[in-house]
């Protein structure tokens, strides 16, 4: 349980939400690290090897959809025990399989999972983090997903060294996330449960010629960021799981250094992730920014 003074709790709950999201990367990025060494195991082509990958796009993608729906009706300490529990048993079902369709329909449920963790981590944040620790929370925050990367193709890489044992990097992660959502339910028993009765109706809204107007550009705004959005993962995707094969290919690096090469990838992002919270002081409309 989080206890003690406030300050201390918030300290307490921020470092908890980046070691639940850091962690879940290693579980998150465990195939793409190891994807050139899976197409050797399973003497598949480039094609075939990114379907995985893909479906994890598409599922990420489609558990944004809903989960604003669970987080509205369910615990969301329950919530990110429970995502955490499921990447963690998917990673080591990897590491079991020796059928490569079956890994496929894994990090299909694996994107589901994934999905949950982002935005239910940042409301925990939002509700139970006092105004003037948000601006440290966001930095941390925005640290978990590089740091995750870095954590996740570093480990890979290591495992990577005797390709006879790179499926280990599967079990590794399954073990690390089931202590890490042991740890996050334990610990976290005093954040704010949902509130009930807070369904907005709409019928009861004023609705005049400007406030339609705000929400047709609020769509399209929506739609234009999620457009930018879906490109620049895909992009960051891609380079993600396909310089190391790059690297093996075309420059003959072994698997090992390969993979460690790409642990850089995710620092060349830190700056930007460090300039946004002076930007959101600097800057009032988020739409310039």
């Amino acid at each position: 349980m989080i206890k003690g003074n406030k300050v201390k709790g918030d300290y307490l709950l921020i470092i908890l939400c980046w070691l639940a999201y850091t962690f879940a990367q290693l579980g998150r990025y465990s195939y793409n690290s190891n994807v050139i060494m899976i197409m050797d195991r399973f003497a598949i082509d480039h094609a075939t090897a990114s379907i995985p990958a893909t479906l994890f796009f598409f599922a990420y993608g489609a558990g944004q959809i809903v989960v604003g729906f669970l987080c509205g009706r369910f615990n969301r300490r329950t919530l990110v025990t429970l995502a955490l529990l499921a990447t963690a048993l998917l990673n080591i079902a990897v590491f079991f399989s020796n059928k490569f369709f079956i890994i496929k329909y894994i990090w299909l449920l694996n994107g589901f999972a994934q999905a949950v963790l982002w935005p239910t981590l940042l409301l925990i944040l939002r509700e139970n983090v006092s105004a003037e620790k948000m601006e440290i929370a966001s930095v941390v925050m925005a640290t978990a997903s590089l740091g995750g990367r870095f954590v996740a193709m570093g480990v890979c890489a290591l495992f990577a060294i005797d390709a006879s044992v790179f499926t280990y990097c599967f079990l590794a992660a399954g073990i690390v996330l089931i202590l890490i959502a042991a740890v996050f339910f334990a610990v976290t028993g005093d954040i704010k449960k949902p509130e009930k009765n807070t369904i907005v109706n709409f019928a009861d809204k004023k609705k005049d010629k400007e406030k339609v107007k705000a929400d047709k550009y609020t769509v399209f705004l929506l739609i234009l960021l999620g457009e930018f959005s879906f490109a620049c993962y895909a992009i960051s995707g891609g380079l993600q799981q396909w310089v190391p094969s790059i690297m093996k290919e075309n420059y003959g690096l072994t698997d090992s250094i390969s993979i460690f090469v790409s642990t850089f990838l995710p620092l060349f992002s830190l700056p930007s992730a460090l300039i946004a919270p002076y930007l959101c002081r600097k800057l009032k409309n988020y739409a310039l920014i």
